[in-house]
């Protein structure tokens, strides 16, 4: 499952970052592996995630769909 799959409101845990390498670092440099979010608002074209500890991103869909998640159940 990747992050823009996820619903409003829906979170879980992120395991693993793909797609470009730009990206990709950005979002381990930030800590994002093994870190929890909540998706707080999503439309078509991107997701707005909560990682906690006053950290949100709104992510563009094709790095979100590059983003493995766990759902939290």
């Amino acid at each position: 499952m990747t992050l823009f799959d996820c619903n409003k409101r829906g979170g879980g845990k992120i395991t693993d970052i793909g797609g470009n390498i730009n990206v990709r670092r950005r979002l381990y440099d930030l800590g994002l592996v093994d870190s929890d979010f909540t998706v707080k608002a999503k439309n078509r074209r991107s997701v707005l995630a909560d990682f906690g500890h006053g950290f949100c991103a709104v992510l563009a869909k094709d790095a979100a769909e590059n983003i493995k998640v766990i759902e939290r159940i």
